[in-house]
């Protein structure tokens, strides 16, 4: 990336709704049918820079909940602001979690990646599976992001987010989900002093996921005809991808009802 392109970036440290507007292609690409961040994207990003942009609050921890459903824009959301975050900051740290792995493996994380490919800085980042950090040599164990699901019996991950001087972005994703001793365990560890800290959490309150009912199915791909040699047509799905569907429930009650429903969702 050129000089110039790096100080303009720079201007943005403390401005993520700019960053949003101006690091991104809308109306061009994948994102031709935007003209760039919704509302309540747009209100939430101009919180965070009203918080920084105070001396007397840009070390204190900011922490914005977000009662989410499906199809707000959550999870561009998350990108977009993760992409700011570490982008304006150098040596950055964020951890996003989830009340599974799956969710961050198939939903989470392949947002959060895209909106870095999308990103005017794309090339500053290696993008793996489960992780963003920085492509410049020796600076990959200080300057990341990490997908974590979270564990009751495994909380010194969260624990351990440290990165005084500098940022921190801490994300929970399906919030609602997430056990009340990993919240604990994560606010005692946002404490650094003269850190930037940012707590995000997302989550629908009245969802509620049933892990035991998971089920693989296919998607996309092709049917593929033959015969046997009694002359019977067989059908092979080739192709497409493999994914776990998993069970949401929602309750829904009617007016004056004295019964509640479930509506199921995967």
């Amino acid at each position: 990336m050129k000089a110039e392109d790096i100080a303009a970036v720079a201007e943005y440290e403390h401005d993520p709704l700019g960053y949003a507007c101006d690091a991104f292609r809308w109306g061009y690409g994948e994102l031709k049918d935007y003209t760039g961040p919704r509302a309540w994207q747009a209100d939430a990003f101009s919180r965070i820079g009203a918080h920084l942009q105070d001396p007397d609050t840009r070390h204190k921890p900011l922490r914005i909940a977000v009662a989410s459903g499906h199809g707000i824009g959550k999870s561009a959301f998350i990108g977009m602001a993760i992409s700011w975050a570490m982008s304006t900051c150098d040596d950055c740290r964020v951890v996003v979690t989830a009340n599974t792995e799956n969710q961050l493996r198939t939903k989470t994380w392949p947002e959060i990646a895209k909106w870095s490919r999308l990103s005017l800085t794309r090339e500053w980042w290696n993008v793996p599976a489960m992780s963003i950090y920085s492509a410049e040599p020796g600076r990959d164990k200080s300057w990341r992001a990490d997908a974590i699901a979270w564990s009751e019996n495994n909380t010194e991950a969260f624990a351990g987010l440290h990165n005084k001087g500098k940022r921190i972005v801490l994300v929970m994703d399906e919030a609602a989900a997430i056990a009340d001793k990993v919240w604990e365990v994560s606010e005692g560890a946002l404490t650094d002093e003269d850190t930037e800290i940012i707590w995000l959490a997302f989550g629908n309150p009245w969802e509620f996921e049933r892990s035991e009912s998971v089920y693989p199915i296919r998607l996309y791909g092709h049917v593929r005809e033959e015969r046997d040699a009694a002359g019977q047509r067989i059908h092979h799905w080739e192709g497409g991808q493999r994914v776990l569907a998993v069970a949401y429930d929602t309750p829904v009650v009617g007016w004056g009802g004295r019964h509640v429903n479930t509506l199921r969702l995967w």
